[in-house]
């Protein structure tokens, strides 16, 4: 896509592609991207992201129990990182290059997203009386 809307290569033109649209006309020259991965249950956030702060870890192993909690030595922590309510933080073992990513400040975390079409409570959810995306809470209030 072209930076003026029209898609694809026309043989020779030197506009940029989309992509470089701020870049061309703002002088930026080291291009980021947002990448948001939506991914219908196959992830358990829960145990990707783990507190380690002694307290709320404990809670955390207590309402996963031993069968899904996830070992706090086995965690990959996030050294050096507390963000400013004083929370720290370890990712799931089989994750090292996300740990990698975080301490090169290419990776950043944002709790609780969705993709809500507008705010919306878990009673309007249920009885279906706003638009909403399907899908948008946990499976247990269904």
């Amino acid at each position: 896509m072209r930076c003026d809307g029209n898609g694809g290569d026309d043989g020779g033109d030197s506009r940029p592609a989309f992509h470089e649209c701020g870049r061309g006309t703002t002088g930026i020259s080291d291009y980021k991207a947002l990448v948001c991965i939506f991914l219908a249950g196959g992830n358990d956030s829960n145990n990707l992201i783990v507190p380690t702060v002694p307290s709320e870890y404990n809670s955390y192993a207590t309402i996963r129990t031993p069968v899904l909690a996830l070992p706090a030595g086995n965690l990959q922590t996030l050294d050096g990182y507390t963000d400013p309510a004083g929370h720290t933080f370890g990712l799931h073992p089989a994750c090292p290059e996300l740990k990698t990513l975080f301490s090169e400040g290419k990776l950043a975390v944002l709790f609780n997203t969705g993709t809500l079409i507008q705010p919306i409570t878990r009673q309007q959810y249920i009885q279906n009386s706003k638009p909403s995306r399907r899908n948008c809470f946990p499976m247990r209030i269904r």
